[in-house]
């Protein structure tokens, strides 16, 4: 095989093909083996100091935004109703009396424990926010 020489793109010194390395900053350019140890060392520098400074920096402290309360959920807190609107709708079986809950969204036409239809909604409570108000 014919030994190539090609001159290093950094020092410009001539040297074999198969020695030659790409630059770790311009992987387009081929480095002798000499500037590219150099260079991988100053990278590598480079890398401990930028680590050591964000080490110094320490961890930021995140805190949770809490969602302001509404004055519909403030009174019932007040009044001490633990669950004032409920995302899902309860359900009973007249047949086999199985209870549960479901998404609003999920309509269902038959029991999911016994298959027959003719499930009950439960009916929701409704709180008189008037009532026990002190004016």
């Amino acid at each position: 095989m014919v030994d190539v020489k090609i001159s290093c793109k950094s020092c410009g010194k001539k040297g074999s093909m198969d020695n030659m390395k790409y630059d770790p900053g311009n992987r387009k350019l081929l480095i002798c083996p000499e500037c590219f140890n150099a260079k991988a060392a100053k990278l590598e520098r480079g890398s401990k100091v930028k680590n050591a400074l964000k080490d110094m920096q320490g961890t930021k402290e995140v805190r949770a935004v809490e969602k302001p309360l509404t004055v519909r959920e403030r009174m019932a807190e007040r009044i001490g109703i633990k669950d004032i609107t409920s995302d899902k709708a309860e359900y009973r079986c007249p047949n086999c009396k199985y209870e549960f809950s479901r998404a609003k969204a999920f309509q269902l036409t038959c029991c999911p424990y016994c298959g027959k239809p003719g499930l009950e909604k439960k009916k929701l409570v409704h709180h008189d926010w008037v009532a026990g108000m002190e004016p």
